[in-house]
């Protein structure tokens, strides 16, 4: 699950910036100071992973989302500055498929994350300086890896290592080889699996943190900072990580038959043997988690697709609606029992309307492929066209559809609330709750100008914390919504993320930078 995510001279976000993420994160402020950037950001991971380019950096042109170049993206346009992007999410313990960690609080989900570090290059575009890997602490990368230039070329990505390229093609190898195939980022992914043509660049606290995540209690308690600092560097220096033994200073009292199983395997480099040391296993079930993490990503777009009177079905079995709701007619037409839950959320809008998909016949009677999204007045029994009706429910279609389908996904939406009365706004927040706090487990990142999102998201905070829930509604508690304020800076050195806390009673501990959502107020007594 996507717990926070860290943005450094991404577009309006100068400097370095963490974002907490929640099952509710409602993500407001002032048009233009950034807040579809921090949409855009993870757009930008799907889509790279998602590219046939292998070894681009980044992917900032495509389907999903259009950034231009790489100058484009940094803040302020500024080519000597370094970006970073960097999602941080928990991993259940189970889906650890081959190291078992030891968590350092205890805690079986603690937040791991990858970032990627770009720079310009002397030709105009980008290169990947390195990735960085985070255990628990947001504000620093317990070790970054960075491949060689030999490393990140394509003819060889992995270096020319002899022993590297038996193990890749030994029976082990090939299936690490293969598993890498898809992976994100891939002269990073690989490397970091053999550790070949790496560079190590850690901090002390944060291999103290790796190390604590690798062995637990069996460290001693005299392995401090101190000593992490003063030893790893010199062992590791001019990183070719993949060597038959460890040397450490003897003065130092490290458990030197731990630290050789945690680099390499009973210390044999043999084709055979099962090779990648927990330093690689880490760095390639991180990229893992970081896949599993950017597939299971759905987005709609602020505006969706303009109803048609007649549809053809495609033939296909979309499992999201599409980035403008283009899919939600075939996913209607193929799935009745949505078509059900999406009457029965209309139902508790108090809308006295139902969606019903006609399939239309042939000449010779015969039911064909072409089909018409009818819009049922349940008071007349009259039906029309999707089109011969009020905007709002077309273009809030596609959002209920993918919020009712979506199941352990993170869900990216811009401007839900579209052509919506402020009554249907508050009911549209409910939907929301339920399909985050309920069975569905989905995270949502909500783009919004609505003040009646939060405010329902107040009350049901309120109601929880008084015991007035509604029967079937989901508890809710601050802890599982994240208020995001996007803040222009006065003198145009761009915006903050302000996080705006609520506390039981859903009231806000502190107030909107400059009056945000007072205009009533302000018109009214002018």
């Amino acid at each position: 699950m996507l717990s926070a995510l860290i943005l450094e001279n991404f577009k309006a976000f100068g400097g370095r910036r963490t974002i907490p993420i929640r099952p509710l994160t409602l993500i407001f402020g002032p048009n233009s100071a950034g807040k579809s950037a921090i949409l855009q950001s993870l757009l930008l991971l799907k889509q790279t992973m998602d590219s046939s380019a292998s070894y681009a950096p980044l992917q900032p042109r495509g389907e999903l989302v259009d950034l231009g170049t790489f100058e484009d993206m940094l803040h302020r346009h500024d080519r000597s500055r370094t970006m970073e992007v960097c999602p941080l999410f928990s991993i259940p313990h189970d889906d650890w498929p081959v190291f078992e960690p030891r968590t350092i609080t205890g805690a079986s989900n603690s937040p791991y994350g990858m970032g990627l570090r770009i720079q310009s290059n002397e030709a105009g575009g980008m290169d990947l300086a390195n990735a960085a890997f985070y255990i628990e602490d947001h504000s620093q990368p317990a070790f970054r890896l960075t491949a060689s230039s030999e490393a990140l070329t394509p003819s060889h990505p992995f270096g020319t290592s002899k022993m590297v390229k038996n193990r890749r093609d030994s029976s082990r190898g090939q299936e690490i080889w293969e598993e890498q195939s898809i992976a994100p980022w891939r002269p990073i992914s690989e490397a970091a699996i053999y550790l070949d043509d790496v560079e190590v660049d850690a901090n002390a606290a944060g291999w103290r943190r790796f190390i604590d995540w690798c062995f637990g209690d069996d460290v001693e308690d005299e392995m401090g900072p101190d000593i992490v600092r003063d030893a790893l560097p010199a062992a590791f220096q001019n990183s070719k990580l993949l060597l038959t033994s460890l040397e450490v200073t003897d003065a130092h009292d490290w458990p030197q038959p731990a630290l050789e199983e945690m680099f390499f395997s009973d210390g044999d480099t043999d084709d055979d043997a099962d090779f990648a040391p927990p330093l690689g296993t880490f760095a390639k079930e991180i990229s893992a988690g970081l896949r599993d993490l950017l597939r299971g990503l759905l987005y709609i777009g602020p505006l969706r697709d303009f109803p048609e009177r007649h549809y053809l079905f495609s033939g296909a079995e979309p499992i999201h609606v599409g980035t403008t709701g283009q899919l939600t007619v075939d996913l209607l037409f193929n799935r009745p029992d949505l078509v059900d839950q999406v009457n029965a959320v209309l139902g508790r809008f108090k809308i006295s309307y139902r969606i019903a998909v006609q399939k239309l016949r042939d000449e010779s009677g015969k039911v064909s492929d072409v089909f018409t999204l009818q819009v049922v007045d349940q008071r007349s029994g009259v039906a029309v066209s999707l089109r011969d009706v009020g905007f709002g429910i077309s273009q809030v279609l596609p959002v209920l559809v993918q919020t009712l389908l979506a199941e352990n996904n993170t869900v990216l939406i811009e401007q839900p609330e579209l052509h919506l009365h402020p009554r249907l706004q508050a009911e549209l927040a409910d939907v929301f709750i339920e399909s985050a706090l309920g069975d569905r487990k989905n995270t949502f990142l909500i783009e919004t100008h609505s003040e009646h999102l939060i405010l329902r998201i107040m009350r049901r905070l309120r109601e929880t914390s008084r015991g007035t829930l509604p029967e079937g509604m989901p508890e809710l508690r601050p802890d599982d919504v994240s208020i995001i304020y996007v803040h222009p800076m006065e003198d145009g050195s761009g915006s903050i993320p302000l996080v705006m806390d609520l506390d039981e009673e859903g009231d806000l501990l502190t107030a909107w930078p400059n009056g945000f959502f007072e205009e009533g107020f302000h018109e009214r007594f002018a």
